[in-house]
């Protein structure tokens, strides 16, 4: 296909998509968008008016966010995901001594004020992005990455309970497991109490609830 019949969209994407690894500008989330519209010969978010550090930036002709495509800009406004995931654990030790416990994880991914390029719609509101200067384990944060985000609250989902399985106390890397189950500093205490001998472990149905709030933006790129 000759370049001129490339949408712009899939230039803005097909761009940024290069630099994933790769420090793009200052390393802002602004720097990112910017380089990919201007390299594509699209308008930027200076053509929209001004620009100021705390602006919701214009970076094109407004859309709706269920309709984004890769190449569509997103910017976002104190965005929040919050995912809590719940679960039933029960543990046997050698003695007979049983433990229970209502386990329960939270992750709190924050967006304050960010621009990113939409990289996939997967539907019913999760989103994959290529975004710059975020925080993400295993990541560095001034640098282009192809994360997973969520625009909309999910439907619950609950996985089914485990098989019963066996630890070996005796097992540094099986303790640990164990204290993961068991985050609680009293549950710690107990488990810190034995050397040896194997635990049965039973883990409950897990449940996982996604919640978003905040503000987000969808527009499509314009031609310079």
């Amino acid at each position: 296909m000759a370049d001129k019949e490339v949408p712009l969209k899939t230039k803005v994407y097909n761009w940024a998509k290069s630099k994933v690894g790769e420090r793009v500008g200052d390393g802002s989330c602004f720097a990112l968008v910017y380089e990919a519209l201007r390299n594509s010969g699209a308008k930027t978010a200076y053509d929209y008016g001004k620009v100021t550090p705390k602006a919701n930036y214009v970076w094109g002709k407004a859309i709706n966010l269920i309709d984004v495509k890769p190449g569509d800009i997103l910017q976002l406004r104190d965005h929040v995901i919050k995912i809590v995931k719940e679960m039933k654990v029960e543990a046997s030790f050698p003695d007979g001594t049983t433990m229970e416990s209502d386990s329960t994880d939270t992750r709190v991914l924050k967006r304050g004020h960010h621009s990113a390029i939409v990289a996939e719609n997967h539907g019913k509101g999760v989103l994959t992005v290529l975004e710059q200067h975020i925080r993400t384990p295993g990541k560095s944060l001034e640098s282009v990455q192809e994360n997973l985000i969520y625009v909309a609250d999910q439907t619950p989902k609950v996985e089914k309970a485990k098989d019963p399985y066996t630890l070996d106390l005796s097992l540094p890397v099986d303790v640990e497991k164990l204290k993961k189950l068991f985050k609680d500093p009293k549950f710690r205490s107990v488990i810190n109490k034995y050397k040896k001998g194997k635990v049965k472990v039973k883990e409950g149905a897990k449940k996982t609830e996604i919640k978003v709030k905040g503000i987000i933006w969808a527009y499509t790129p314009e031609p310079k």
